[in-house]
């Protein structure tokens, strides 16, 4: 199969660019990233603004170190848009100027003498197997660097656009997406391809792997989310929104929640496709952010800041009005667990972090990140 994209392809992978631009998700001319927090095994929050990181030990808040610091000048680092990753005590940091740092999680000093440079910028997040860490960059590349030593495992891969989203390491399958419009699987350890699926259109969105259905589904630009066969590596489905499905689709007990940027979150059933729901949810605002269960309440930010608890069996909203954050959002909120309790962490692109009581939908706590 061919991976040059169809002429309608590059007309589609013009727009999000410009989409881009316009929101200043990723405007070459002045990056502001907007990575999502992640909580470690260890209990330490990290959460990023900006080009800085900031590592929280997770029950009280307490600050434990910040990035850049030390010998890595701040001005050299660019936006962070891909989330950070954790792997044995190694916090792995994919930057808008096309650098990999490895940080010693402990107290945040690097692990290699230089980051690992990419051949252009990096925005989506990395993933770790077996001590070798997978992301991709806006020049089509996906690499594969040892943890330890910062080194190439194996030639990058090529495809011939950009590589925004984050790999998927399932069994021995290694998933990625591209703008050039292909699902790719390949052999993590050595990068081969092993086979590829194209939509019609160029893909943004992680890969959800659901290796119990037997199937992957990826959300396009091309409006529609699918599921693969991953066996016959055939269409199963297909759902239509009426723009961009960008966000990771959630796939949760047979369901797949899927947020879109026409403001809607669609629920269909993970084997056939079916609505899960009457109508889909609709937010007020463009939905970038992916979904996130607690319960049964699904709770979905959009663009505008503005949070909702959806009732996840009816699609309906479960509180009178959503939570006004006052600020724009684009990074994925996440579920923690705080001094004993379960909270929903928000990061705005102002620099506020807010912890949420899923309960209430009320603020518990408003953090200002600064460097």
């Amino acid at each position: 199969m061919s991976r040059r994209p169809r002429p309608a392809v590059f007309l589609l992978l013009a727009l999000p660019v410009l989409g881009l631009l316009a929101s200043a998700c990723t405007g070459l001319a002045s990056p502001k990233g907007y990575a999502s927090p992640v909580l470690t095994d260890d209990g330490i929050l990290l959460v990023s603004h900006r080009e800085d990181v900031f590592a929280y030990e997770v029950d009280g808040m307490r600050p434990l170190w910040g990035f850049p610091s030390g010998d890595i000048d701040k001005d050299d680092i660019v936006a962070l848009y891909g989330t950070p990753t954790v792997a044995d005590g190694t916090v792995l940091i994919p930057t808008y100027d096309g650098k990999l740092f490895a940080l010693s999680l402990e107290d945040g000093t690097p692990i290699w003498a230089e980051p690992f440079k990419a051949d252009g910028p990096l925005v989506g997040g990395v993933a770790v197997a077996n001590g070798t860490a997978f992301f991709g960059s806006s020049g089509g590349e996906l690499y594969a660097v040892d943890v330890e030593t910062g080194e190439e495992a194996w030639p990058a891969f090529q495809t011939d656009k950009e590589i925004w989203s984050t790999p998927v390491i399932v069994g021995d399958d290694l998933f990625v997406t591209s703008l050039d419009g292909h699902l790719y699987v390949l052999d993590p350890t050595t990068g081969q391809e092993r086979w590829s699926f194209e939509t019609d259109a160029g893909v943004a969105a992680t890969p959800v792997v659901d290796g119990a259905g037997g199937r992957v589904i990826v959300g396009s630009f091309d409006q529609k989310l699918r599921a693969i066969d991953l066996e016959t590596r055939d269409e199963l489905w297909s759902a239509s929104a009426s723009n961009w499905f960008w966000a990771e689709p959630l796939l949760n007990a047979g369901v797949v929640y899927a947020p879109s940027l026409d403001s809607k979150v669609y629920a269909v059933t993970a084997a056939t496709g079916e609505k899960e729901w009457e109508d889909p949810f609709d937010a007020k605002g463009e939905i970038k952010a992916s979904p996130v269960m607690i319960g049964g309440t699904l709770f979905v930010v959009d663009r505008d800041g503005l949070v909702y608890g959806i009732d996840a069996q009816s699609g309906r909203e479960a509180f009178p009005d959503p939570l006004d954050l006052g600020g724009s959002v684009l990074a994925d909120p996440i579920a923690l667990e705080q001094d004993g309790a379960t909270v929903l962490a928000v990061v705005t692109t102002g620099g506020d972090l807010y912890l949420i009581d899923p309960e209430t939908l009320q603020t518990l706590r408003q953090i200002e990140l600064s460097g």
